[in-house]
């Protein structure tokens, strides 16, 4: 399981940071419509995806910068993100690899790059399950009430 694990890190460093996904547009059943208006305009960003992952071990935050000006405050590595499981409270952390967390950053965000974060989803309260809801926290941003596909 390690090995797999060190795998997938080395895969996710070494892709770009900014690639392009075809992931389906954010409907109503993932995140709420009022929430996407809001983001984009306060935040510079829209919703991609949140999926499970890396055999379930992992939850993959995915989101498209639109402004880049107002993404840079959330896009910094310094800012603390984390997920919570809206079902049990449970918190969930970014993984950090000896290359780092396991999240995508920029001083300067691209408009149009997909950026992504990945959770741990190996918790002592349990696994978050799809169909499941979280709330991703990065910084000040909140993002409430996402159906995990």
């Amino acid at each position: 399981m390690r090995t797999i694990f060190l795998i997938f890190t080395l895969v996710f460093m070494l892709a770009p940071a900014g690639c392009q996904t075809t992931s389906p547009v954010p409907t109503s059943e993932t995140v709420p419509e009022s929430t996407s208006t809001s983001w984009a305009d306060e935040w510079g960003i829209e919703f991609v995806s949140l999926r499970l992952t890396a055999s379930d071990q992992m939850l993959d935050f995915r989101y498209r910068i639109l402004d880049p000006d107002k993404a840079t405050k959330i896009t910094r590595r310094p800012i603390q993100a984390y997920a919570v499981h809206d079902q049990t409270g449970a918190v969930h952390n970014i993984p950090v690899t000896k290359l780092g967390p396991l999240r995508s950053s920029a001083l300067n965000p691209k408009i149009n790059r997909v950026y992504v974060i990945l959770f741990s989803n190996a918790n002592a309260e349990g696994m978050v399950k799809r169909g499941d809801t979280m709330t991703v926290v990065i910084g000040d941003f909140r993002a409430e009430h996402l159906k995990v596909e």
